[in-house]
Parts: C-alpha cells; structure tokens; sequence
C-alpha cells in the first residue's frame, strides 16, 4: 500500500491508502475541480481599475455631504438632546396632557 499523489495532490492527499489494483474503484477528484470558481487574491494595483468601476473608495465629491449629514443626524454627538425640554413644553401647549398631583391628606 502507498498514498497516491497525482497532479491534483493537494485534493487527493485526503484519500484514503488504497492498493494500487484498488484504484479504480475511487471516484476521481478531477471531475470535480472545474465545478468550483476560486477567486484568487489580487494584488492592490490589479484591483484598483475595479474599485473604481465598482465605486469603491472614498470619492472627494460625496465627501463633504457625508460630513453634512452626519451634522444634521447628529452623529458622533452626545446622545443627551439639549433641546428634550423645550420640546416637552411645545408638546404640552399644542396638546392636552393629563396632570396627576399627589394631594397631601389632613
């Protein structure tokens, strides 16, 4: 018995050892290899072309309003409203909101 390697090594390593008469009776890894699409890794100059078809990155452009709504939104800013009261009281004058005062007893 031997652990048989073949141009797909790396697929068949995980085979089990078989005698070498037994060899047919294995299903053959290479059928199977055109069945999967491996992307390989780029390097950053090969994928800077499709970055910029595919919008990738910040563009100087959008920039600024991103910043700007961030602003309005209030993003990065305390979540304490300064503003909590005031509308509270506008809330009370346009609206009828039942009061509750505990009375003391005699």
């Amino acid at each position: 018995m031997h652990d048989q390697r073949d141009a797909a090594g790396f697929l068949q390593r995980l085979r089990k050892r078989h005698h070498t008469h037994n060899q047919d009776n294995t299903r053959p890894v290479d059928r199977f290899i055109c069945a999967f699409s491996i992307n390989t890794a780029k390097f950053s100059h090969q994928q800077a072309g499709d970055n910029r078809r595919d919008r990738v990155g910040n563009f100087i452009g959008q920039h600024q309003r991103h910043h700007q709504y961030q602003a309005e939104n209030g993003v990065r800013r305390l979540a304490v409203r300064r503003r909590g009261f005031a509308d509270l009281d506008r809330h009370i004058q346009h609206h009828k909101v039942a009061a509750f005062l505990p009375q003391q007893a005699d």
